[in-house]
């Protein structure tokens, strides 16, 4: 049985293999600067973000694309409508370069995202996917709207909740929270009956995070009861939830 360091070096071979053939693929002529956008910290209102990266046709002297020529040209593809590229459309000579404006609008997206653009030249059959990350936090119009509901601190999306049923033979639902407050939230499930199964993931939220309240609900345990209490400090919050017939 290979050991850790048999492995470690069947790894660093394949790398090394791995390199060799991008290479001889002409992939070494083709080069982006910053290979990653990274936003950094965003709201989810700031609207399009925007930057620039460059590209450059490093190939070598005496390269040639698949056509005999020192030139290649590039094909982009956002991967989503929330990224968009835009360039002049022109040949990328040797030792020259192309400069993409690259947008990114993080409306609708939550904590650590990262989307991407491939990028790729039919000249070199080389080929790059160019990630687009950022750390996007709501705004406070999105986190009233997105979670009515406050719980001393913790904002809930609903205290009702139609359930749905599962082939394990029981009924689900689900309830999203999102901590407001600077301080760490401990959630707390009381008075819930035997036919439901309900907690909270994470029970602890910390602040400027997100827990998920998970129902479980077994219909032939049924005795009637469809609701349970929520608890965050000292404050109680009557949480029910609506069977399928």
């Amino acid at each position: 049985m290979p050991n850790k360091t048999t492995k470690i070096i069947a790894t660093c071979k394949a790398a090394v293999i791995l390199a060799a053939l991008l290479c001889s693929a002409g992939v070494s002529a083709f080069r982006l600067d910053p290979e990653v956008v990274d936003f950094g910290q965003v709201n989810d209102n700031a609207g399009w973000l925007e930057t620039t990266v460059v590209i450059s046709n490093d190939s070598a002297e005496g390269w040639t694309g698949s056509e005999g020529e020192s030139e290649t040209h590039i094909k982009v593809r956002p991967q989503c409508g929330c990224t968009r590229v835009s360039f002049t459309e022109r040949a990328i000579q040797r030792a020259d370069t192309l400069h993409l404006t690259v947008r990114f609008n993080p409306a609708g997206y939550f904590g650590q995202v990262e989307k991407g653009v491939t990028i790729t030249s039919p000249e070199t059959g080389a080929q790059f996917k160019l990630p687009i990350r950022a750390n996007v936090a709501m705004s406070d119009s999105v986190i009233v709207a997105r979670y009515p509901i406050n719980v001393e601190g913790l904002r809930i999306d609903r205290d009702s909740v139609s359930l749905i049923p599962n082939q394990g033979g029981f009924q689900y639902g689900a309830v999203k929270g999102y901590n407001v407050s600077g301080d760490t939230l401990k959630v707390r499930i009381l008075g819930v009956p035997n036919s439901a199964d309900i907690h909270a993931y994470p029970a602890e939220v910390l602040p400027r995070s997100l827990t998920t309240i998970a129902i479980k609900y077994y219909p032939e345990l049924s005795d009637g009861a469809d609701s349970c209490t929520l608890k965050v400090g000292e404050t109680e919050h009557i949480l029910r939830w609506i069977t399928t017939q």
